[in-house]
């Protein structure tokens, strides 16, 4: 959203995920600098401030040169991997061990790097005598530095590049980063004292005064640890037993529990063959109103059409109720079928035929409103 992923991660390949929170880090300390400074301004003027720092725009602030070229330039911003775009050479390299990463801001600082890598000559090449040209002819150069790097190993290119002029540093893993002699010389890693877990190590504040200390005076709190005191502190509260319900409040917060109970039914249903059950059949597409009566007869269309309701049984039934039933002929004895010697009963009216009485099912006890 924010930018961060369009440009980071290999020049041909998708977006890369940064390997920590840096968004989250970066507005932190940008909250940390505007509450130092509303403090100030209250200080001097005896009024605060309201502070709104968010992520979205701690981020777009963090694209600096990138935003700036977009916003002046109208030049759409490009994943370069470990490369810059417009500074060469500035990227990782592999070496005969691992990786190192370099960068040479100045022509200067090029001319340095050349005498260091034993290829003085390099920086007199038309192609690479100044910046702009070693970016326009990338490719050759990269090709020529990587070349040369990977016939040493880092610990020695380190040793080579231990006067350099321009910023050098090796690529290293967790266990390299923690045992670098400059970490132990400036004591960034703290061991404290856990109730529960020990001897704890704990990364300290990087920044070093010279007349003050700046050192870690607390461990992580434990889950509720500090329960108490806030909420006595928010609510004001020195009553011990309604805090306890307070903090009983938010330790334990209130469930909704819900009892399903059984409707109420009036007639049941008598299931047979010759009927389905509604509510299972094309639940979700169905129009018809009474989509939960049940039962309707096999055969009957379930797909999604306005004449849903003409096959719901529930309606077959109020439609029969509501039509006047012409009366019957006078029987004659031993005349119980018409000259196509089918049977007939009462039932049989517009077509429809719910069979039997011994098996049909009975009415229901409602017709659900809103035909």
């Amino acid at each position: 959203m924010g930018g961060l992923l369009h440009i980071t991660g290999s020049e041909n390949g998708p977006p890369a995920k940064v390997g920590i929170a840096i968004t989250d880090i970066a507005t932190g300390l940008y909250a940390h600098g505007a509450i130092l400074a509303a403090l100030l301004q209250r200080h001097r003027t005896g009024r605060g401030q309201k502070i709104d720092v968010n992520l979205f725009s701690t981020q777009v602030a963090c694209l600096i040169n990138v935003a700036s070229n977009y916003l002046n330039a109208g030049k759409e911003a490009k994943r370069w991997g470990t490369a810059h775009e417009s500074i060469v050479p500035y990227e990782a390299f592999a070496t005969k061990t691992g990786f190192i990463t370099l960068g040479c801001g100045s022509d200067a600082q090029f001319v340095s790097l050349c005498r260091l890598l034993g290829v003085a000559e390099l920086a007199q090449d038309e192609r690479f005598a100044n910046n702009q040209t070693r970016v326009v002819h990338r490719k050759e150069l990269i090709a020529i530095l990587s070349d040369i790097l990977q016939r040493k190993s880092s610990s020695e290119w380190m040793d080579i590049f231990d006067s350099a002029s321009f910023p050098v540093g090796p690529i290293n893993s967790m266990k390299e980063v923690f045992e670098d002699r400059h970490l132990k010389a400036i004591g960034m890693v703290k061991t404290l004292s856990h109730p529960t877990a020990g001897e704890v190590k704990l990364v300290g504040p990087p920044v070093v005064y010279g007349e003050a200390k700046n050192e870690i005076t607390s461990i992580p709190p434990q889950l509720g640890q500090h329960t108490d005191e806030v909420l006595r502190t928010a609510i004001q509260c020195n009553n011990r037993k309604k805090l306890n319900t307070c903090i009983n409040a938010f330790q334990e917060p209130p469930v909704l529990r819900l009892r399903l109970q059984k409707p109420r039914n009036g007639k049941k249903v008598q299931w047979t063959n010759g009927t389905v059950d509604n509510e299972h059949m094309n639940k979700k597409k169905s129009k018809c109103c009474c989509i939960y009566v049940k039962p309707r007869a096999f055969g009957e269309s379930s797909s999604e059409s306005e004449d849903e309701c003409e096959h719901c049984f529930g309606h077959v039934e109020l439609k029969k109720k509501n039509q006047k039933v012409p009366p019957m002929p006078a029987k004659r004895d031993g005349d119980d079928n018409d000259d196509d010697g089918d049977a007939h009963n009462a039932d049989d009216i517009d077509g429809t035929s719910i069979g039997p009485a011994s098996s049909r099912p009975t009415e229901p006890s409602s017709v659900p409103s809103g035909e």
